[in-house]
This record gives structure tokens, C-alpha cells and sequence, in this order.
């Protein structure tokens, strides 16, 4: 940070005083009498007693001052305390030191003769000789007592060799491994140029700081995104009401006139000057390390995703090097960046340490120049970054970071904007970042954070992993893959899979991936994750949003499964902060009392629609969507007090908007129009579009939200009963659900898009959300439902699929891996790993909306980074092992061929059922399982053949069919052995 220079003006002729030596151990005293009192004009400034006891006193004027010079014996950073007095409310002065200037402020003690001990600032000193004045400024001034100044070094932060740490029992070791740099190589992105590396770069993060580890060894780079900063586009604050155009819309549509149907209310938005945006993430800025090694080898990165540490190492000149680097998820050193570099020769270490803004002069998009960056360097190696956001919500705009770089036995240099450091053997480099904040205050208050650091890279790296894996280790998936398979880099197992050669290594590590990212990704009290989570560095993101017609959903499905409820939990927070939003949406765009959850977000939105497309203006299904979340939350949890304080809350008020928005029609069942099955555009008799040459997104009786509302009115009845409210109610939402249509069977026996006559099924489309009943909901089930239903709805997978992939995205490649698995379909569905693992993963394993390579598998589109299909991986795999609804449990309901073996840990059915290990081998026909739950409860069990023997808690059972019960009773563990 700065400051204005010096400000007093030395007198000519008047020596300064002797010089004073801190020593490394103790305080100095800098007393008054040893000082150079200077005044001019009418300004008194002397030294005075009080009990024997000297102080500077009557000072009245600014143009006196009292000076040191002093020599510390290291650079770093001390603190100056004193006691003063005065019987002013507020007095103050400035505190010079070197060519740095602090403001000190006291208030009144109410008498001379008392005096507090108060810390007049945290400076940072070079080493050897050092200069300190105290200057008055007149600001309500009355005069003041100080007594003899006291500056103490702060505790320096030590840096040992890195021990191993926390071990895991757990196998697989989910480690990703790449043997080259992270230096991106396809492109262009929509014909630009793509320059800056990030998406081949290991993802960090402590759930709510992320960081992005890429470059090579003489540019290594850590970009770093807070979940909270985010760049806002300008928005108008309140909603016309066009609740009147509803009626209008529902006209125009029963006219056949779907195209005016489809932009009258997007007009209406735009006639009334609503300028409806939403932001996108900004990054904070990067950490830089730059070195000049000639000759490199034996280069290898690694992701520990069991401790989310990084590790790189390589070998130059002879002499081996590595380079570690967390964000500590947790203590006092929780958000802050971790870096140590060791080089096994002794003083071999010769680098420069950089920070600021995120690769202005590469990354892509133009804001860079409005934010406006500065770099300043201390004498105690911080590097203090700011900058301005001029586009937050917050009314302070400032965003930057600190970096504390230490190195005992190299020597450090300050330059200007960086830090540089020769001969070292280890260095350690701490940052930590700031935003929505005055910059001034942010860099003060952090850099005396980082100093008080006392410890060790280990001291800080052992509670974070441990923290870590209390939720990483709280679930495992184990297929048995060789350990030389395991020992493959990510290009090695990529490069296979392209070939359609799966290794049961990648499922692995691809599954542990996903579920990763959700835990560095997020936290309890924190923000969801998005489509592009902590780790976007474009300055304009494509798609860096929460969206509910697939994304956010698929984003969040595995988490239940997999025993993370936890993270659950901020996609509750989300929603619930806008409900009075939702309850305004409601109101202006459709007249009615309850709410509209807005289906596009970002993570500062207030809730109010902000994206004027049809599609998301009438995705009328979304209340159900989102209320379907809470619902399953309560399944797997029985947590009462959730369901009554956060679930039926809000399906009450879902429940009250469809009550008032559902016509009834002739036939006796309810339409839902205006509707939407999202981003799909149904198609007329012959097949071509219903509209020539328009997509159009305003529909009526879109399939999926009749099941979803469904779900919601079936599931409000439910924890109605269970909570024994609303009773007088219940008759009326059961009328709703028998007044919603049922499901239709199309030609060509797949269940029909739209229920209504002259909308036709377009199967060439990525979108399957009218798959809503089988798969996230399971109203539709193997063993409950119609058959012909049930095959028909896992017929239309087979027919999106059989339309062309080259229609398909990733992540609609696992959308439909989870509906099959649902069906039980081992083999289709495990094909549709393979296209996705051949398409669609980088070398880092984060995923891309498509097959950008053209390798045919899906649609053709640029890189586009994309989350929610490393998320789809982890649920599809889990719903192949095994799924679960209220009161049952299907293990292996669609397990491939290509496991024969495997083992799970730690995962969780609905009704609180936790699988605390399962395992299968010869093909999955001998299966083993221990259940517990603490909900007393009568729980069937489903495998996916006849059951020829059966023993629980070693007494032999008599099976009959595919399934058993038992009756659960609380806490105790139930051993199951089976053979198919």
C-alpha cells in the first residue's frame, strides 16, 4: 500500500538523533527524550514529566514533530504501541515512517493523568536504518500526552520441509497425473484465438476461494476467483407489471398464432425499457511465478484429490525441484493461497513473485482496462494488489489480494510491482484476497493477518485435508482398476478413451473428479455451484450461471447419494433469499399470490426475472423443479425440522401459484399454458417446425411440468401428514393432482413432449426434461408402474439417442446415462459413458459442453467449459451401482459387463439408509452389504435377478424373486450376503 510521502519538513542545521537497534528478540523503546523535537512558528512541542515518567507533551501545532531513526536488523513487520492521554474526544496525528505516511486517531482518555495503551499502526521496516516521526493533525485538537513508543517485530511465519500428510485407507488413491504442462493447445474459441492456458489447469479451492494451477515451470500461474465477486451488468431494480398480457398470450395460443404467443411478454419487457442483465464471475487476479530454467525434465503435475493439493515437480540442470500449493478450507488460515517451492540443492531456488490482475494481456474479453490495477511492495515482501470492480452490487468496489513471500536463507529483493528471491533452498509464498472492500483498509488488515500466521506449509495443509476428507472420504467408489492402470497420466487414459477403450481407472477418477469439484467448489454457508463453479477465466463467461431447466439440477443430483448433504444446503440458502423476489415475479408477470422462482441466476441476484427469454419467462414447471429438492433433502434425511421450517414452506407457496395459474379445460383436466419444455420447439404433422423458420419457446402442456407439479402436490400431501398441517388443504391439492393430465405414448413409442393436439415430438434435441418422472423423480419405477409406461419412457431415451449424437451435448450423454440406468439398461448406458469420456473431458478432467474435437460423438461447438457433466458422472455412476426411493433400495440395477468387481463406501439411500459398504463380484451375481440407518423402518431390497441365496446377519433367509425386506431397527447394522 503507498502512502503520501513524508510529510514534515526537516529544519536545516538540526541533527538527527542517534540511531537505536531493534534487536530480533526484543522491543525497542523509542523514548521522548531521545528524540528530535523540531517546532516551527507559534508550535510547542517538549518533553515533559508526569510521576517521573517522561512524555511528549503540549503538543498543539501541526508544524511540530518529534522524529527517530533507528536500524532494524531485518526487514518485516512491527507494530508501535505507546500509552497516551487527553482530555479531548478526539485527537490524532500522523505517523511517517520511511516514505510511508499512517493516520493514527485516539480517542479522549478524559484526563492528563490518564493514560491506555493503545497500537498506533503495523509498519513494515527494511533492514538497517529506519526513520519514524510523529506529526499532529488538527482534527478537533486538543493537546496530547504520548509516553515512550514501543516497536515490536511480529512473530516471523517459519518454513520447514514438508512431512507426509494425512493417509487415507481408502483405494482407489484418486490422484490425477498429467506429465506435461498445463499450456491449452486447440482452439480458436469461436474463431478468437484462445492464448491464455486456464482450461488445462488443476482446480484448488476451500469452497468459497478457488484456484486455477496452471503455466509451466517459468510462468506458473494461479488464478484465484472469490465466490462472492462477481461483475454485474446493469439492471433495473423493479418489474413492470404485465400480468395483463397472461390472458392475451393464452388468446393467442388458442388462435395458433404461436409466434406472436411467443414474443408478446419479451416486447412488452422491452417497451418498458426493463433492462434485465445478470453478472458474471471476475476473477480476483493471479499469483505469478516466473523462472529462467534452460533445461527441463522429468516434468509431472498432480491433483491429490483426497487432500486438493497440488504437486509439480521436474528436474533442471541436474538439481530436482517441486512446487506444492492448497487453499486451506479451514482455521484461521482458512480462504488463503499456499505455495512452497524446494529445490533439493541448496540455494538453487531463483525466482520472481508477481501479483495482480487475471492475464490481462491473454484472457479473453475486454474489461481488463476498466478495472483499473495497482501493485505496491513493502519492505517485509508483501506484494499488496488492488483494483476496482465498477460493477458490483457492494458500495464498496475495491478487489485485490496480499502475498507474504518468505524465504530464510535466499535473498529478497522489492521491486516495484514484484518480489524477487535468489539462492534460496525453499521459499513460501501466502496469499490471501479481498473484495467488495476498501482496498486500504483490505491490504492493512491482511497483511497483518498473514504475519500473524505462525507456522508452517504442514501446519497449515494437516486440518485442511483433514477437513477435506471429512467429506471427500465420506463416500468411495472402488472398480478395481489395476494399479497400473491407476499409475496412467489423464493424457494416457484420455487418449484410450477416444479410442472407445474405457478403463475402469477413468470411471474412477472421473467420478472422484466430479465429486471433488463439489466439495472445493462450495461450502456450508456459502454459494452453489454454478455451470463454470470457481475456475472461469475468460473476463466474459460463457454460461457462468446457475440454470434450472438441467444444469443446476444435474449439478446437485449425486450429492444425496453420495453422502454430502451438507452442500446441499446453500442451494436452499439460494432460493430461499429470493422468495420475495419469486413472490414479485409472480405477481407482475401473471397476476397470481404464491411465487415464480426465477430459472436463471447468478450468485448476487435477487430473485427478479432478469433474462427476458420466453423460456425462462413460462418455465412454469420451475417452482415444482426447485421445491423437488427440498422434498428429496427430507427423503434421505428425515430432518423434520427442515421439512417444516424450509421445505413445506415453500411448496406452500408453489402450491398457492398453480392453483391460481391452471385452467381447466373442457375435457376436465387441467392445461398448463403458457408452458415450456425447455429449449426445445415442438414440430407439426410432417414433421418440419410448427412455425416455419422459428424456434418457439412458449408452449402449452409441456409433459415434464405436469409431472413436477404432480411430485409437489403428491409430496406437500406427504409432509402435510407426516407434520400433521394442513389438513383442511389436502382435498384440494388432491383434486389438482386428479385434474393433471396423464401421460401419452407418441408413435413411435416414446412418451409425448407436449400433451396437446398439433404439438409434435422432436427427438433431434439434447433436452429429455419430460423424462422428469423416471429420472431425477421416480414416479415412474420398474416396479410400480405401467410397463408399457415404463418401457415407453425409457424408449425415448433410445429415440433422442437414435435421432443423431450429433444432436446430443455432454451433459444430455449423462442425462441419459442416468435415465437408463433408472431403466436398467447396464449396457446403453455405459455406452453412454463412452461416448462422453471419447468427446468431451479435458486434459484436467473438468468437463466441455460438446465434442469440440468433431470426433462426432456430439454436437460441434467451441470449448465451452461446462461443469455439470463431472457432477452427471459421479450421479450416473452411483445410479448404476445402485438407487434408492422411499422404502426401497435397488443394488446394481444396471451394472456393465466392464465391472465385474467393485466396492462402494459410505453412500446413502433415501430413508436415511446409510450403505456403509457394498460390494460385488463374479459379475455382480455374489453381493454383500451392510445397511444401518437410525430411522426404525421396513426397508425392501432389489437386485436385478432372482435371488437364489440370502443370509442377514449370518442367518439364512428364503428368498422369493429380485427382493427382500427387512424390518430396520435403529443404529444397528444389518450384513446382508446374497447370490444371484
Amino acid at each position: 500500500m503507498k502512502l503520501n510521502r513524508l510529510l514534515p519538513r526537516l529544519v536545516h542545521g538540526i541533527a538527527l538523533s542517534s540511531f537505536f537497534t531493534i534487536s530480533a528478540s526484543e522491543a525497542i523503546q523509542l523514548k521522548p527524550e531521545d528524540s528530535q523535537i523540531v517546532n516551527v512558528g507559534k508550535g510547542s512541542l517538549g518533553v515533559g514529566s508526569k510521576d517521573t515518567n517522561p512524555n511528549l507533551a503540549y503538543w498543539t501545532s501541526e508544524d511540530s514533530w518529534a522524529s527517530w531513526t533507528f536500524v532494524a536488523p531485518e526487514a518485516g513487520l512491527y507494530e508501535v504501541w505507546s500509552e497516551v492521554s487527553s482530555t479531548a474526544p478526539h485527537s490524532g496525528f500522523f505517523l511517517n515512517y520511511n516514505d510511508e505516511k499512517v493516520k493514527v486517531d485516539v480517542k479522549g482518555t478524559g484526563s492528563y493523568d490518564k493514560y491506555i495503551n493503545k497500537k498506533f499502526a503495523t509498519i513494515a521496516l527494511k533492514k538497517g536504518r529506519n526513520s519514524l516521526t510523529l506529526n499532529p493533525h488538527r482534527d478537533q485538537w486538543q493537546a496530547l500526552n504520548i509516553r515512550a513508543l514501543q516497536v515490536k517485530k511480529i512473530a516471523n511465519l517459519p518454513i520447514e520441509t514438508s512431512r507426509e500428510t494425512i493417509s487415507s485407507n481408502h483405494s482407489p488413491d484418486y490422484i490425477l497425473r498429467s506429465s506435461k504442462p498445463a499450456n491449452w493447445t486447440w482452439g480458436p474459441f469461436k474463431k478468437e484465438e484462445l492464448k491464455d492456458h486456464w482450461r488445462d489447469a488443476y482446480p484448488i479451492g476451500s469452497g468459497r476461494l478457488g484456484g486455477m494451477v496452471y503455466g509451466d515451470v517459468n510462468e506458473a500461474r494461479f488464478m484465484l476467483q472469490d465466490a462472492r465477486h462477481w461483475f454485474n451488468h446493469a439492471s433495473s431494480s423493479t418489474m413492470p407489471d404485465l400480468s395483463g398480457l397472461l390472458q392475451q398470450v393464452r388468446d393467442l395460443q388458442k388462435q395458433g398464432k404461436y409466434a406472436d404467443a411467443n414474443v408478446l411478454y419479451r416486447n412488452a419487457f422491452k417497451g418498458k425499457n426493463y433492462r434485465a442483465n445478470i453478472g458474471s464471475p471476475l476473477s480476483i487476479g493471479d499469483l505469478v511465478i516466473r523462472s529462467n530454467a534452460k533445461n527441463i525434465s522429468q516434468y509431472q503435475r498432480t491433483l491429490d484429490l483426497k487432500k486438493s493439493e497440488t504437486h509439480t515437480a521436474w528436474s533442471n540442470e541436474g538439481v530436482d525441484y517441486t512446487r506444492k500449493a492448497f487453499i486451506s478450507r479451514i482455521g484461521d488460515s482458512k480462504d488463503v493461497l499456499f505455495v512452497q517451492l524446494n529445490a533439493k540443492q541448496a540455494k538453487a531456488l531463483d525466482i520472481s513473485v508477481h501479483l495482480g490482475l487475471h492475464n490481462p494481456d491473454k484472457a479473453r474479453g475486454s474489461r481488463p482496462k476498466a478495472f483499473r490495477p495497482s501493485v505496491n511492495v513493502d519492505f517485509a515482501g508483501h506484494i499488496q494488489y488492488k483494483a476496482l470492480n465498477p460493477n458490483t452490487t457492494s458500495a464498496l468496489k475495491d478487489f485485490g489480494a496480499v502475498a507474504r513471500v518468505i524465504s530464510h536463507d535466499g535473498e529478497l529483493k522489492e521491486e516495484i510491482d514484484h518480489v524477487k528471491i535468489k539462492g534460496a533452498s525453499q521459499i513460501l509464498i501466502a496469499v490471501k484476497t479481498f473484495n467488495s472492500a476498501d482496498a486500504d483498509e483490505a491490504i492493512d488488515r491482511i497483511t497483518r493477518e498473514l504475519y500473524k500466521l505462525k507456522g508452517t506449509y504442514q501446519t497449515y495443509l494437516n486440518p485442511h485435508v483433514k477437513a477435506h476428507q471429512g467429506l471427500f472420504n465420506a463416500a468411495s467408489v472402488d472398480l478395481k482398476a489395476s494399479k497400473d492402470d491407476r499409475a496412467l497420466s489423464n493424457e494416457e487414459l484420455i487418449a484410450k478413451a477416444r479410442k472407445l477403450d474405457l478403463e475402469n481407472a477413468f470411471v474412477e477418477r472421473l467420478w472422484a473428479m466430479g465429486r471433488y469439484l463439489s466439495i472445493v467448489g462450495s461450502r456450508k454457508g456459502g454459494h452453489p455451484v454454478h455451470l463454470t463453479g470457481l475456475w472461469n477465466g475468460d473476463y466474459n463467461p460463457t454460461w457462468a450461471i446457475h440454470l434450472m431447466n438441467i444444469n443446476m439440477p444435474m449439478i446437485h443430483w449425486h450429492l444425496m447419494d453420495g453422502n454430502l448433504s451438507e452442500l446441499m444446503l446453500p442451494f436452499f440458502d439460494m432460493f430461499d433469499r429470493q422468495l420475495p423476489a419469486s413472490r414479485e415475479n409472480a405477481r407482475k408477470l401473471y397476476g397470481l399470490d404464491g411465487i415464480y422462482i426465477n430459472p436463471l441466476l447468478g450468485n448476487n441476484e435477487d430473485g427478479l426475472l432478469k433474462v427476458i427469454s420466453p423460456h425462462l419467462i413460462h418455465m412454469m414447471g420451475n417452482n415444482a423443479w426447485v421445491a423437488q429438492h427440498y422434498w428429496d433433502y427430507y427423503t434421505f434425511t428425515l430432518d423434520k425440522k427442515f421439512l417444516a421450517e424450509r421445505a413445506v414452506p415453500l411448496m406452500e407457496e408453489a402450491a398457492t401459484f398453480y392453483e391460481g395459474f391452471l385452467i381447466e379445460n373442457e375435457d376436465g383436466f387441467y392445461d398448463i399454458t403458457p408452458s415450456n419444455s425447455p429449449e426445445n420447439s415442438p414440430l407439426n404433422a410432417e414433421g418440419h417446425r410448427l412455425i416455419p423458420n422459428r424456434h418457439i419457446d412458449t408452449h402449452i402442456n409441456a409433459t415434464w411440468e405436469y409431472a413436477a407439479i404432480r411430485e409437489m402436490f403428491t409430496n406437500l400431501i406427504e409432509a402435510s401428514n407426516t407434520l400433521a398441517i394442513n389438513q383442511s388443504k389436502i382435498a384440494d391439492w388432491k383434486e389438482v393432482i386428479a385434474k393433471l393430465r396423464p401421460y401419452e405414448i407418441n408413435a413411435e413409442g416414446g412418451v409425448r413432449e407436449w400433451l396437446v393436439d398439433g404439438f409434435y415430438d422432436n427427438p433431434a434435441h439434447r433436452h429429455l426434461t419430460h423424462m422428469y418422472p423416471i429420472m431425477p423423480g421416480y414416479e415412474i419405477n420398474m416396479e410400480e408402474s405401467d410397463p408399457k409406461l415404463f418401457n415407453a419412457f425409457v424408449q425415448t431415451s433410445h429415440n433422442r439417442l437414435n435421432a443423431g449424437l450429433e444432436f446430443q451435448s455432454a451433459w444430455s450423454l449423462l442425462h441419459n446415462t442416468n435415465i437408463l440406468a433408472r431403466g436398467g439398461e447396464a449396457q446403453k448406458a455405459y455406452q453412454t459413458l463412452k461416448w462422453l469420456a471419447a468427446s468431451s473431458v479435458l486434459e484436467n478432467l473438468l468437463t466441455t459442453h460438446n465434442d469440440w474435437r468433431e470426433s462426432g460423438f456430439t454436437m460441434n461447438q467451441a470449448p465451452i467449459f461446462q461443469i455439470e457433466s463431472n457432477m452427471g458422472w459421479v450421479s450416473a455412476v452411483q445410479e448404476m451401482i445402485f438407487t434408492s426411493r422411499p422404502g426401497v433400495l435397488k443394488l446394481l440395477p444396471a451394472l456393465p459387463r466392464e465391472w465385474p468387481e467393485g466396492e462402494i463406501l459410505g453412500m446413502q439411500g433415501r430413508g436415511a439408509v446409510n450403505i456403509r459398504k457394498m460390494s460385488w463380484s463374479k459379475n455382480g451375481t455374489i453381493v454383500s452389504a451392510d445397511l444401518q440407518t437410525k430411522h426404525a423402518q421396513k426397508l425392501t431390497v432389489v437386485l436385478p435377478k432372482n435371488i437364489k441365496s440370502l443370509e442377514i446377519n449370518g442367518k439364512k433367509q428364503k428368498p422369493s424373486g429380485k427382493s427382500f425386506s427387512i424390518d430396520l431397527a435403529s443404529e444397528k447394522v444389518y450384513s446382508v450376503k446374497i447370490q444371484l
